[in-house]
């Protein structure tokens, strides 16, 4: 059988209890997910970051922003700062430059 959603989410975290972690994150509706799960775990925060992978060139306002949908489900959830996220800078002025920052 395979592990359901909700238990890989759990397990997923809970195996960086001891370790610096990196989480590289994408879009969909994994975000959902985690959200209802995460905040309830107790985890090493200061020692996580979040990085995205697949990050559209959008404001952070925009529904296509994956930082965005993360920000609003999730991290405002939990007890990081905004060093613990890795994403792009949405005010530069095109991707090309967005790709060289």
């Amino acid at each position: 059988d395979l592990l359901s959603p909700v238990t890989t989410a759990i397990l997923y975290f809970a195996s960086f209890i001891v370790f610096n972690v990196n989480v590289i994150r994408s879009g969909g509706s994994l975000v959902d997910i985690l959200a209802s799960i995460v905040p309830h775990l107790q985890l090493p925060w200061s020692r996580i970051r979040f990085f995205f992978v697949d990050e559209r060139f959008v404001p952070f306002t925009s529904d296509e922003s994956t930082y965005g949908n993360y920000h609003s489900k999730l991290f405002r959830q939990l007890p990081i700062t905004e060093k613990n996220i890795i994403k792009i800078d949405s005010t530069l002025k095109s991707v090309e430059e967005c790709a060289l920052d």
